[in-house]
C-alpha cells in the first residue's frame, strides 16, 4: 500500500491492490443481491468490531466500523519521500471506515428521516474529529456512493470515511484559490448565486445551486449562509436545515434512478474554507476528451439542471 504522487504534477494516486478484492453487491446486469449483505441486522459478525454506534432500543441504529478491504494503512509511514528526483511517495498513513446508515437493506439514503440525517451528521463529524488526533492526518475525506455507476460495490445505505497524510488537491487547490481574495470567495458567490436562474434551493441557513462550470450532469452544490468552515460551527437547527435540504435533493435522483457521490469538504485547521457539500449524479461516462486532456463536456447546462431541482422540468 503506497501513496505516489505524478512525476511534476500535484496529483496523487492510492496504490492499494487489497481493494480489488472487496466484495460486490452488483451482478454484470446490475442487480442487487440481498441475500447475506454483510450490513444488515443480524450479520454483525460478519464484519471487523464497531468503533462506534448509535443506539436506538438497544439495537444499533448507525454502525461504524473498520473497511475490511482498507485504501490505507493505519501503521504506515506518514512522511512524504522524494527518491530519485521523480519517484515521490509515503507509506499511505491512514485510517479507512464505513458508516452503515440504516439496519435495513432496502432503504436509500433519501429513505432516512431528517432527525435521523441529523444524528448521522454528528456522528460523521465525531469520526472525522476522532481520526484527527492522528498528528500525522493532514484530511479526512468524508464521501457517499449512491449506486453501482457511482462506485459503491455494496448496495446497503452506507458512506465512507479514509484519513490521509496531507490535504487532497482538490481541497489545497482551493484553498490556495482562496487566499487571493480579500474576502471569503464562496461567501460571494452565494449571494450572486441564491438568486440566479442556477438556484435550486434555499432556507433560513443554506443554499443550493447547480455551479456554473458545473463537471457533471447535474452536479449540486450546498453550502450554509453563513461563513462556517466546519461540521462543529453547525447548531442543531441548521444541521436541521442542511438535512432537509439534502433529503429533498437525493430525493429527486433517486425518484429517476439516479446514482450520485456526495463529496463533503470542510476547512482544514487554520485555514479558510468555506463548508461546503456537492452531489455529483453519475450519469455521463467521461470518454477520451474528459479524461486525456481534463476538459469536460457537460451535456446539461447548471441553468436546465437547477430546473430539475426546483420541479420546472
Amino acid at each position: 500500500m503506497e501513496l505516489r504522487k505524478d512525476y511534476i504534477l500535484d496529483k496523487w494516486v492510492i496504490i492499494s491492490e487489497g481493494r480489488g478484492a472487496r466484495p460486490l453487491d452488483f451482478n454484470d446486469l446490475g442487480e442487487i443481491k440481498k441475500k447475506d449483505c454483510v450490513f444488515c441486522a443480524g450479520n454483525e459478525d460478519k464484519t471487523p468490531k464497531p468503533v462506534e454506534e448509535v443506539l436506538k432500543d438497544s439495537k444499533w441504529k448507525f454502525r461504524v466500523i473498520p473497511n475490511k478491504f482498507s485504501a490505507v494503512d493505519p501503521e504506515g509511514n506518514s512522511k512524504i519521500e522524494t527518491h530519485n528526483k521523480f519517484y515521490t511517495f509515503s507509506g499511505g498513513r491512514g485510517r479507512h471506515e464505513v458508516v452503515i446508515e440504516t439496519r435495513e437493506h432496502g432503504k436509500n439514503f433519501g429513505d432516512i428521516e431528517v432527525n435521523d440525517m441529523v444524528e448521522l451528521f454528528k456522528l460523521y463529524n465525531n469520526r472525522v474529529r476522532d481520526m484527527l488526533k492522528d498528528e500525522n492526518i493532514k484530511y479526512v475525506c468524508l464521501f457517499k456512493n449512491q449506486g453501482k455507476n457511482a462506485g459503491a460495490s455494496i448496495n446497503h445505505p452506507h458512506s465512507q470515511i479514509i484519513s490521509v497524510a496531507l490535504n487532497p488537491p482538490y481541497v489545497s487547490e482551493r484553498i490556495e484559490a482562496v487566499k487571493k481574495f480579500q474576502n471569503c470567495p464562496y461567501c460571494d458567490i452565494i449571494k450572486s448565486e441564491k438568486d440566479s436562474h442556477r438556484r435550486a434551493y434555499e432556507n433560513d441557513t443554506f443554499v443550493s445551486f447547480c455551479p456554473y462550470a458545473s463537471l457533471f450532469n447535474y452536479e449540486l452544490w450546498v453550502l450554509p449562509k453563513e461563513h462556517k468552515l466546519t461540521f462543529d460551527d453547525f447548531s442543531d437547527k441548521e444541521l436541521y436545515d442542511l438535512a432537509s435540504m439534502l433529503k429533498t435533493a437525493v430525493l429527486k435522483l433517486e425518484k429517476q434512478g439516479i446514482d450520485y457521490d456526495i463529496d463533503y469538504y470542510y476547512s482544514p485547521k487554520g485555514e479558510n474554507l468555506h463548508f461546503f457539500i456537492a452531489i455529483k449524479p453519475r450519469i455521463a461516462i467521461w470518454a477520451g476528451f474528459e479524461v486525456g486532456y481534463g476538459i469536460v463536456i457537460n451535456t446539461v447546462s447548471p441553468e436546465n439542471a437547477a430546473k430539475f431541482y426546483r420541479g420546472e422540468l
